[in-house]
């Protein structure tokens, strides 16, 4: 059976880091973290493209990892369903089928709600339009695509031919590139920022819930599984083992000899009698009186 996958790897990606100048040529701003190292050339659009795709990549990666999990989930509860044609009354298998089931299920609700942009989670910016003028050196409110919250930033380089802009999240350096429609004045990004807060949560903030609390009980149950399978090798091994025992050829303390062995002396017949006795003579009969009373009498 395969073994199914534990937990989702964890594809997020750390842009903390500072800002240097770089020595290639003046005015050239690199952005080096844990995560990755990248450098903003206001010449090239690929570097100022970088940002927004890498989020498309993540969400693509991690689609594509829950296809594969859904398709080994489906393979072993078809081989269970196989087992269970043969034994339909096995409690572990039923138990590991409903599982399974449930599993498939919850995959499935994960890969349908999937979103189509990290960005959309977020209230900020729910309606954004292009109605600022944005330069460099601007303060500015934009979502940080990690947690999907919108934070104080300052815009570094501007791409006007994309409408994109890099930006560097005041008090905590990360930096990353950023549609221009998804940036607001910091007044305006405040005020729908503690709006948001103080009013019960959007349709958005709910389904974003809703799916990480589907997403924790999937791993559950796929860890659920996995515990189970490890039950179920450690009782096979364990059985193995005390059958090996029983039915050893080797037990300490025994000699098994075949009933068609010679016997050891002239007068043992080849064949008769086991256990050992085959040199041994023939029971003897012995007199079997019946005695009453009249034979206790004085004659």
């Amino acid at each position: 059976m395969p073994a199914p996958l534990g937990a989702l790897p964890d594809l997020s990606l750390s842009l903390t880091g500072a800002e240097t100048e770089g020595p290639e040529a003046p005015g050239v701003r690199s952005y080096t973290g844990s995560g990755c190292a990248r450098t903003l050339l206001p010449e090239k659009e690929e570097d100022l493209r970088e940002g927004s795709s890498r989020n498309a990549q993540i969400r693509v990666f991690m689609s594509e990892d829950l296809a594969k999990q859904l398709a080994s989930y489906k393979a072993q509860l078809q081989q269970v369903e196989a087992a269970l044609s043969g034994n339909g009354e096995n409690e572990d298998l039923l138990k590991l089928k409903k599982d399974l089931q449930e599993v498939i299920e919850l995959t499935k609700d994960l890969l349908s709600t999937q979103p189509s942009e990290t960005l959309a989670s977020s209230d900020c910016f729910a309606s954004a339009q292009p109605t600022h003028s944005w330069k460099v050196g601007d303060k500015c409110m934009a979502i940080w695509s990690e947690d999907g919250q919108c934070y104080e930033a300052e815009i570094e380089e501007i791409d006007e031919e994309n409408g994109t802009a890099a930006i560097t999240f005041a008090g905590y350096g990360n930096a990353e590139v950023t549609p221009l429609l998804n940036l607001k004045p910091v007044e305006e990004g405040r005020k729908a920022k503690e709006d948001s807060g103080s009013k019960p949560m959007s349709k958005k903030e709910m389904i974003a819930q809703q799916r990480e609390y589907k997403k924790k009980k999937a791993l559950k149950k796929a860890q659920r599984i996995k515990e189970l399978e490890q039950e179920r090798e450690d009782q096979k091994v364990k059985w193995q083992q005390f059958n090996n025992r029983a039915y050893s050829k080797n037990k300490k303390g025994q000699v098994k000899r075949s009933i068609f062995a010679s016997p050891e002396s002239v007068t043992g017949k080849v064949g008769v009698g086991t256990c050992g006795i085959a040199d041994k003579p023939m029971t003897q009969y012995q007199d079997t009186s019946k005695y009453n009373v009249r034979h206790l009498m004085p004659q």
